[in-house]
């Protein structure tokens, strides 16, 4: 499995944390986010069904949204999308965990707080590179 990025961001398109696994693919967060929170808006609009995914040559970027958050992974074009709902459904729980711990009102557009961001970033790490092993399988290909 290789995962670039992994973003968390709301409806209105601003990021709350992003988190580069590889350095293949440098980008903003919040210029991902208000692009797919663009693009999944004029989907709905016109075909009536929002965006999932975006493939390009050799990755793809996919949303997987979980009540009012929407999570943004950039992966290798051969990633499947139910492989990657299991480990976004664990990152959710324990982002809403730390969202409570940390008393951030989920109602706000904008959380910018380091002990929030580390927090994340651990559970993250803990669930794509130590149960998922992200980094073995990528040294590997």
């Amino acid at each position: 499995m290789v995962i670039h990025n992994i973003f968390i961001f709301k409806k209105s398109g601003i990021c709350i944390f992003g988190k580069n696994f590889t350095n293949t693919y440098k980008m903003e967060d919040n210029l991902i986010s208000a692009f797919f929170t663009a693009i999944s808006s004029f989907t709905q609009e016109v075909i009536g069904e929002k965006v999932k995914t975006v493939e390009m040559d050799q990755v793809k970027f996919t949303i997987i949204k979980k009540d009012t958050y929407y999570y943004g992974i950039l992966c290798d074009k051969s990633e499947n999308f139910f492989f990657l709902n299991d480990p976004i459904k664990q990152i959710h729980k324990e982002h809403l965990k730390q969202v409570k711990k940390c008393k951030i009102k989920k109602d706000i557009e904008y959380i910018r707080d380091l002990e929030f961001d580390r927090k994340i970033e651990q559970v993250i790490d803990g669930i794509f590179v130590n149960k998922y092993d992200i980094n073995n399988r990528r040294s590997h290909n």
